[in-house]
């Protein structure tokens, strides 16, 4: 029935869909349906390709504001329509989830209002979930992070994931979602949907391993549109941000292209295309050394200086190290780092050291993320010197996200390393993932990511 109304709607001139819009001899619940149904919106790589086989999962592989949430939302609230009786979403965090899946412009909340359901968010206690207002139907909500022990003793008809690209142990919690949809307790086929940037990650190549019709053309693995895995459960389409582009924000697009544009991400980022070389640490020794200088400049000759701080949870000999850095904006446009520290001492000492940077350095502030520790920290300052300007950013994006356009802005060469003041920096650098992984350490590296989005990017940090 969706497919013939898509149909029928797609075979329309604009003059066509203009007049049935407006002529109120239509049938007005017709006209609201053709103005708002997804069958009729979607663009074909956003809606069940023509022809699809009965597969077990749709992997939607998009760039920046290709309508990745818009599709995932629509795609659930179908899933509702047709008659699935158990479903759920998952995202990387809770928090990613409430603002992008659920309450996000292009959410799940949007996407039931226009079929007149309205909807409430609980993400609180046992059970977390998004009910649809006096229907007694909820949706379970999960994160990557709370790992695979949440879905299990459960079953679901249909399953939403968002940025699966951000999770770790993704292969894991995979299969753990195929488990989760082997039965059938509507009657209808099981189904998993994925809308995902497109980062190459060990989930990515574990699920289009064995493709059918696709090859490697150079580094670029050529995923195109209606190609399907062999073992017949994953079929893939793609979206660049161009194919959305009238539905975006021109002030966004500007700041993704300002970033991206010319840089080995832009395949990735703004076109939807999976590049097998963009995997694991995001900078390069050759990278690093390509924008390494001798020297500070002039301290006078700086717009603003601060010390960044990635504090650790304790301060044990067998705990993470507090990471410090100085991260200066100079008058020429260009972003300088140097000065690092790794300590694993108790936060007095930690503080003491940034305080002597603070000072040496002739900084504005000393900052770190108030969701990281930077609350306590104040109070750390306060009792050692309270004369010293103190500043907090927020971020709720993981590690590996706010990473990337560093990355980018260093391939364009706006951020300088000054030599033999970030040896550790560059070390973390050059063998993180940022994936989240416990297993590496990211302090000096974190402090100078927190630092360059702060200088870089201030308000625009959000749309990145």
């Amino acid at each position: 029935m969706q497919r013939e109304l898509r149909e029928n709607w797609l075979s329309l001139s604009n003059s066509q869909r203009l007049r049935i819009l407006n002529d109120e001899t239509v049938d007005l619940h017709e006209r609201v349906i053709y103005a708002s149904s997804w069958a009729c919106l979607a663009r074909e790589s956003q809606y069940y390709p023509k022809n699809m086989p009965d597969c077990k999962a749709q992997l939607f592989l998009g760039a920046y504001g290709s309508g990745k949430s818009w599709t995932g939302s629509h795609w659930l609230v179908d899933q509702f329509k047709q008659g699935y009786k158990k479903l759920a979403l998952m995202a990387d965090t809770l928090g990613n989830a409430k603002k992008t899946m659920i309450e996000g412009e292009s959410g799940l909340i949007k996407a039931f209002e226009k079929e007149g359901i309205e909807c409430r968010v609980v993400l609180s206690g046992p059970h977390k979930r998004v009910e649809l207002n006096e229907l007694n139907f909820f949706i379970d909500v999960y994160s990557a992070e709370a790992g695979i022990d949440a879905l299990k003793g459960n079953a679901y008809d249909a399953i939403w994931i968002d940025e699966q690209c951000c999770y770790r142990n993704g292969i894991d919690i995979w299969n753990e979602l195929m488990m989760r949809t082997r039965s059938r307790a509507s009657g209808l086929p099981t189904k998993i949907f994925s809308s995902t940037t497109p980062e190459v990650t060990d989930l990515l190549l574990f699920q289009i391993k064995g493709m059918i019709n696709a090859e490697v053309k150079g580094n670029e693995l050529l995923v195109t549109d209606q190609i399907i895995n062999d073992d017949g459960y994953i079929w893939v389409t793609t979206a660049a941000t161009a194919d959305n582009r009238d539905n975006l924000d021109p002030a966004t697009q500007a700041v993704w292209d300002s970033v991206y544009k010319g840089t080995r991400f832009e395949d990735v980022f703004l076109k939807g295309r999976v590049i097998l070389e963009v995997q694991g640490a995001l900078w390069s020794r050759e990278l690093i050394e390509r924008n390494t200088v001798e020297e500070v400049p002039h301290l006078d000759e700086f717009q603003e200086v601060n010390v960044y701080m990635d504090p650790a949870v304790t301060s044990k000999k067998t705990s993470d190290a507090t990471g410090i850095i100085v991260v200066g904006s100079h008058q020429n446009g260009l972003i300088y780092v140097w000065g690092e520290r790794e300590l694993r001492e108790r936060p007095s000492a930690c503080m003491d050291e940034a305080v002597s940077l603070y000072k040496i350095n002739r900084c504005d502030f000393i900052k770190a993320e108030r969701n990281n520790g930077g609350d306590y920290l104040e109070e750390v300052l306060e009792n050692i010197d309270p004369n010293v300007c103190y500043d907090s950013t927020y971020s709720s994006k993981g590690k590996r996200v706010r990473a990337r356009p560093i990355s980018a802005m260093t391939e364009k060469g706006r951020i300088r390393f000054v030599r033999g003041e970030c040896d550790i920096l560059i070390e973390q650098l050059t063998t993180c993932s940022f994936s989240g992984d416990s297993s590496e350490t990211e302090d000096v590296a974190d402090a100078f990511i927190i630092g360059a989005n702060d200088l870089l990017f201030k308000e625009d940090v959000g749309v990145l």
